[in-house]
């Protein structure tokens, strides 16, 4: 039988053990020996040593219970810490690792104590500072130095001198020179305590000088500096370093600023921008494009030329690669420079964005032209992928079946893909070496140049000279280096082939 019991004694009860329970807010303050930090590391300006984020963690507790939650405000706070004080700092998801490791050292001192004083164990600075980063100043790199050598001891000051406006100046002088000729006279004719007492409180004429009005810099030329970075390609940077070492030697150069080679820069963008307007619209010109991939963004360069001359004329940022993008973006070119009249030829590459026939680039801009009454130019492809047309006509007559985009899937080419550092390390070098010309071309352009060289050598002597093997180029179905690379290695390495390969590596070396 069960025995109830009364309604005040279960009352005690429950208010003994609310009693012994152990309540956050007790549990929280529990051997604090670090005091509290109650405003947001932001405000500070300083790097703060660990006893100050331990600090500022269990003020925290206040207000947030959850531990990830606390560390995470910490971080924040840290990182706007670092960009009041202009230094690189590590990633937010670093820094808080990083002040999750200084709490769970201080979790375990507490544990297992080594006989030290917490402040002690927990002198040093908590450091999120990227030294590889980008520092914004010399200045900023001596104060972090200077801080880290001190132990975070010296600070940053943010202070401004009191400004006066120029227009205050001279009023301020004629009263701060009156003052003193009043200080003179006092001085000299002052006999009594009581005089001498109101001199005393005078105030210091140096406390009421007004600061001069800020020298602006002569203006200096920076025609020489512009023609170096516009001709030779060098930075403003560099072009600033190039004038002040030149100025030094001797030369009568100007030397302007990094900062002023850079609004010259703009102002003779500008300058050129508005001569093309007026001159490119008188003259007949083709107009070629062509795009990269930078990232997620499509860059696609806008040229033009003639029989006298080449402009590069926009290089356009687009969101994607996408046909009606691209249109748009040469369509803005076109109105911009009132450059209508004056296309009379298109030239690109054979891809499908560019060429196909309904709501392609160069459909739609040949309707655009009709759309303005104006005869729509001639389109005529890239060469270079005319040519990777053909040679994929010709691959396919001879070696059989059809290779499908974007990669090229000729049986005749696996073995060689496949096995492809094996076959280098088979096959047997002859020890004469062939001597070529120094071109610079990119990886691809320069690997089939060297090839073609090999493989025309072979022709004459029915042998191979040394052959400098290269990386394999992309497999790409719409490059033309892509296919004769591939053509002219697999006759080299796998002699079996030749005979199917020889007319189709006749007609890439011809080419």
């Amino acid at each position: 039988m069960s025995f109830k019991k009364s309604g005040a004694e279960v009352l005690k009860n429950s208010k003994q053990w609310e009693n012994n329970l152990i309540t956050f807010e007790k549990s929280k303050n529990k051997r604090r020996e670090i005091n509290n930090i109650e405003n947001p590391l932001s405000e500070l300006c300083k790097i703060p040593k660990q006893t100050v984020i331990i600090g500022r963690y269990n003020e925290l507790a206040k207000t947030e219970k959850l531990k990830k939650k606390r560390c995470q405000i910490i971080s924040n706070e840290m990182i706007a810490l670092w960009s009041k004080l202009n230094f690189p700092s590590i990633t937010r998801i670093a820094a808080q690792r990083k002040i999750t490791k200084v709490l769970k050292d201080y979790s375990t001192f507490l544990k297992f104590p080594d006989g030290r004083n917490v402040t002690m164990a927990f002198n040093k600075l908590c450091d999120i500072t990227d030294l590889k980063g980008v520092w914004l100043g010399t200045e900023d790199k001596k104060l972090y130095e200077l801080q880290t050598t001190t132990n975070g001891e010296v600070g940053y000051t943010t202070a401004k001198a009191v400004c006066v406006h120029p227009s205050k100046a001279a009023l301020l002088r004629k009263k701060v020179h009156s003052t003193s000729c009043l200080n003179k006279v006092a001085l000299n004719t002052s006999t009594s305590s009581a005089e001498s007492v109101e001199q005393s409180h005078s105030p210091p004429v140096d406390e009421y000088k007004a600061p001069l009005q800020r020298k602006r810099n002569a203006k200096c030329s920076t025609k020489a500096a512009v023609t170096m970075v516009t001709t030779a390609h060098v930075s403003t940077k560099n072009a600033a370093k190039i004038c002040n070492e030149l100025s030094k030697e001797g030369i009568n150069i100007a030397t302007p600023t990094q900062a002023g080679i850079h609004k010259a820069m703009i102002k003779a963008a500008l300058n050129l921008e508005k001569n093309y307007k007026n001159s490119l619209r008188d003259d007949i010109w083709c107009i070629h494009f062509d795009g990269k991939k930078f990232g997620k963004k499509e860059v696609q360069a806008v040229v033009l030329t003639n029989e006298a001359k080449e402009v590069r004329i926009a290089a356009m940022v687009l969101e994607n690669g996408k046909s009606l993008s691209i249109f748009e973006g040469i369509r803005n070119v076109l109105d911009k420079f009132n450059l209508w009249n004056s296309i009379k030829m298109i030239v690109s590459d054979t891809t499908n964005v560019n060429t196909g026939v309904k709501s392609e680039v160069v459909c739609l801009l040949q309707n655009c032209f009709q759309e303005k009454h104006l005869s729509p130019p001639q389109y005529i492809g890239c060469q270079h992928h005319v040519l990777d047309l053909i040679l994929k006509h010709v691959m396919n007559e001879v070696l059989g079946g059809k290779s499908t985009s974007p990669n090229i899937s000729y049986d005749i080419f696996t073995e060689l893909i496949m096995n492809y550092e094996n076959l280098k390390q088979n096959y047997k070098q002859n020890e004469e070496k062939l001597i070529l010309r120094s071109i610079k071309w990119r990886d691809d352009m320069q690997f089939l140049y060297e090839l073609g060289q090999y493989f025309k050598y072979y022709e004459v002597n029915d042998k191979f000279p040394y052959i400098k093997f290269r990386v394999l180029p992309a497999l790409s179905n719409a490059r033309w280096n892509s296919r004769a690379i591939l053509a002219i290695l697999t006759f080299i390495l796998i002699p079996e082939h030749r005979i199917q390969l020889l007319p189709i590596c006749q007609f890439i070396c011809s080419a």
